[in-house]
């Protein structure tokens, strides 16, 4: 009799998890409810760039500190007097002290559009002269030039003196920005140029001094991080990790709060290249380096924010 060959039982198919390659309705929903949020959050706060400010003749001068002393008028300055016999010899600036940073003293125009007055204290007077407590010096502000082009910042917003101390052996220096009439937005950026002393009294005083006007317009910053982090977000979880896993759909709280996390990590992004760099122009190529930035930062962040939500989840 033949022998007959028993009959294999047919193997059982472990479940292979699946990747879906399209968005499904849910995940939809999710995102529109995302965008709306973003956009109940952000349309209020918007700045469009056509729509020019111009500040009323009215604005007073924010002081920093409050107990500095208000601008005066370019124009107004008291003449100087005789030349002594012997002028006195202020050192020039080296930076590192007052409202300084690195090698410039720096004067930052504020956010609001006020302006702010730095000064710097202990310029010393070399070779043991002396100035009275009362004396104030003419200080000539040479041409505040913008990074990379020939825009200057207007000669009659800012002013500056010297001034002696009751000890008489040094002198403060005052630099300072008035916002009073001005008709027209100044871009932000760097204006750097010299301040020097012009008069017969003193010689020396160099100051190298920076008039750093922040950019204004934080919402479409915010803007153009939020799409590119969005766009990094799709990009990642979409085409580069192929979707959502079978997983992932049955917990999509965790796909909404892994989706907002890599989303946070483009403001950690915006604080660095801009809150931090008061020399943001919001120049074309800085909004585009700005959006690398973020794209690459939030695809970087995606694979590692879903594995630990997949393992939460097991």
């Amino acid at each position: 009799m033949a022998n007959i060959a028993p009959q294999q039982q047919p193997q059982q198919q472990q479940p292979v998890e699946q990747h879906v390659g399209r968005m499904t309705v849910h995940d939809r929903v999710l995102l529109a409810l995302l965008v709306l949020v973003v956009l109940c959050l952000a349309l209020p706060q918007l700045d469009f760039g056509w729509t020019a400010k111009v500040l009323p003749t009215t604005a007073r001068l924010h002081p920093y500190p409050a107990t500095s002393r208000v601008c005066t008028d370019p124009g107004t300055r008291p003449t100087a007097p005789r030349a002594p016999a012997a002028p006195v010899n202020v050192a020039a600036f080296t930076g590192g002290t007052g409202g300084a940073t690195g090698p410039t003293f720096e004067l930052r125009v504020g956010r609001d559009g006020r302006m702010v007055v730095e000064r710097l204290l202990g310029m010393e007077i070399r070779g043991g002269g002396r100035l009275p407590a009362t004396a104030r010096l003419r200080a000539i502000v040479g041409p505040l030039h913008h990074d990379g082009d020939r825009l200057q910042f207007p000669p009659e917003l800012v002013s500056a003196w010297y001034t002696g101390t009751p000890s008489g052996s040094s002198v403060n220096f005052s630099f300072c920005a008035s916002p009073q009439n001005v008709t027209t937005r100044l871009p932000a950026g760097r204006y750097t140029g010299t301040v020097r002393i012009e008069d017969p009294r003193a010689t020396g005083g160099t100051v190298p001094v920076t008039v750093l006007v922040v950019y204004p317009r934080l919402a479409l910053v915010a803007a153009a991080g939020l799409l590119a982090a969005g766009a990094g977000v799709t990009w990642a979880w979409l085409v580069r990790l192929g979707g959502g896993t079978t997983q992932e759909r049955q917990h999509p709280w965790v796909l909404v709060v892994v989706r907002l996390a890599a989303m946070l990590v483009s403001f950690g992004v915006m604080d660095r290249l801009v809150l931090q760099d008061a020399g943001w122009d919001g120049s074309w190529t800085a909004y585009g380096t700005l959006m690398g930035a973020v794209f690459t930062a939030v695809v970087a962040a995606v694979p590692t924010l879903r594995a630990i939500g997949t393992r939460v989840t097991k």
